[in-house]
């Protein structure tokens, strides 16, 4: 689990108990999330988990609807791998409620998120998904219907071991998803993270973008200075005084940008560039040297 999830879990099941329709709401999403793990014996339901903190969410939100809610430790933690099983069980409902409201489904999708929603972290990519095991395929039609109804697009794709899974993805779409949940912690940590990796995206391309401006300098300055010292050996006679100027200028100084060379000679980059455009012209017409890029613009 990577840390921008478990804040994410730890501040949902840390939220202020809700009330009416909304509690209801997260019930209901933590119960269809958790799909065939929770049992009905008689006129009672029961789930047993290994995740204390969703155990106890559960159990205060019950408690707190009238539920008749018992929470018990099913096994005492150990140092062995599972620590403690908790189980809760509760009175039973004959009412299967559709999301009417905006804040029935707010509340049903902060509930699916705290039983098996996973949210990425930023530094890798945009994501909020939702995994439902096999044959929970009705919770997850009925947490679609409360995105759809917060206005919320999404994704679905099979899940693992025959089970279904919900996306959510794009920076836009996540962040404005965790504006409605109400997870403001999450919320800040989270663009904070994604700032970064924007930032570290945009200096990766400016660094890369002046490298390769770096590396078609340097080529086309080898490709001028070839030029130049064929024209020069062949007959400097026949260059014109400004181009003699230019291949002189370039040979004793391979390295140099034509801003930089410019400077020197006291023309602009474009008037310069000009020059050696004719001069790496001249070579090629006369077979002085192979054929050159098209371009020798720096």
């Amino acid at each position: 689990m990577s840390e921008t999830n478990a804040d994410l879990h730890e501040e949902l099941a840390a939220l202020p108990l809700p009330h009416g329709v909304a509690a209801a709401g997260e019930i209901d999403g933590l119960t269809a999330a958790l799909g065939r793990r929770v049992q009905r014996r008689g006129d009672r339901l029961g789930v047993t988990l290994r995740d204390a903190r969703l155990a106890r969410r559960l159990y205060r939100l019950l408690a707190a609807a009238g539920r008749d809610a018992h929470l018990f430790l099913a096994r005492p933690a150990s140092p062995h791998p599972g620590g403690a099983v908790v189980r809760v069980t509760w009175a039973a409902e004959h009412r299967d409620r559709r999301p009417t409201s905006v804040r029935y489904a707010r509340a049903f999708v902060r509930g699916a998120t705290l039983a098996c929603g996973y949210l990425a972290d930023p530094e890798r990519g945009y994501s909020l998904e939702w995994n439902f095991d096999a044959g929970g395929e009705r919770g997850a039609r009925r947490l679609g219907a409360c995105l759809r109804r917060l206005g919320v697009r999404f994704g679905s794709a099979a899940g693992r071991r025959g089970g279904v899974r919900l996306y959510v993805k794009g920076g836009e779409a996540v962040g404005d998803l965790l504006v409605q949940l109400e997870v403001g912690e999450s919320l800040l940590r989270w663009e904070d993270a994604r700032a970064r990796r924007a930032m570290r995206g945009r200096i990766h391309r400016e660094v890369n973008g002046e490298a390769a401006n770096l590396r078609r300098a340097a080529r086309a300055g080898v490709r001028q200075a070839e030029a130049a010292r064929a024209l020069l050996a062949a007959d400097p006679a026949r260059l014109p005084p400004a181009l003699a100027e230019a291949a002189r200028a370039r040979l004793a100084r391979p390295e140099a940008t034509l801003e930089e060379l410019g400077a020197a000679l006291g023309l602009t980059k474009s008037g310069l560039n000009q020059r050696m455009r004719r001069l790496v012209a001249m070579a090629r017409a006369h077979g002085l040297v192979d054929e050159v890029r098209s371009s020798t613009d720096l």
